[in-house]
């Protein structure tokens, strides 16, 4: 089944935080609790429409990880894996991939 968002929509996925560090000690889940806010986008609605009729675009992109804050969104099921709606104004954050280099 394919899902397409409507309006200022978006369909994301949680990152699975790593539980052990480079060294390879095992992380307990209080430690990576934090990073369940953390969320791969799947896809975006086209935004929302104006009063003046003009639609204001999206400002994340499928493949972006992004950041939430704590209770937001709707989750579901699709396909066998869990995702979570959410609304554009919930988005806290677009995460920058290359800031860990």
């Amino acid at each position: 089944m394919t899902i397409v968002p409507l309006h200022d929509n978006i369909l994301a996925t949680r990152v699975e935080s790593e539980a052990r560090t480079a060294s390879g000690l095992h992380l307990p889940e209080s430690a990576v609790r934090g990073k369940l806010n953390h969320l791969r986008v799947v896809a975006v609605g086209p935004g929302v429409r104006s009063s003046k009729g003009l639609i204001t675009e999206m400002s994340v992109r499928p493949g972006e990880t992004i950041l939430i804050g704590n209770y937001v969104g709707s989750e579901i099921e699709v396909n066998g894996e869990r995702c979570i709606f959410i609304k554009m104004g919930d988005v806290l954050a677009v995460l920058d991939a290359h800031a860990d280099e």
